[in-house]
């Protein structure tokens, strides 16, 4: 399989997944917000991911 037809696979999973549709709606409320949080990343995680526990700080998540 060459590299486009890999790469269009690729996007037509994520469309049919709801992944591009979730990025969409998390970039859009982080465009609309007054007071941008220091860390887009993390903001997105602790709002998506509320109950996700772990033992190291959520600063892991950008590295």
């Amino acid at each position: 399989m060459d590299r486009e037809a890999k790469k269009e696979g690729f996007r037509k999973y994520l469309e049919s997944s709801g992944v591009l549709d979730t990025l969409t709606k998390a970039l859009v409320a982080l465009y609309e917000e007054n007071d941008k949080p220091s860390s887009a990343v993390e903001n997105w995680v602790v709002h998506r991911f509320p109950t996700m526990k772990s033992s190291k700080p959520r600063s892991w998540i950008c590295n």
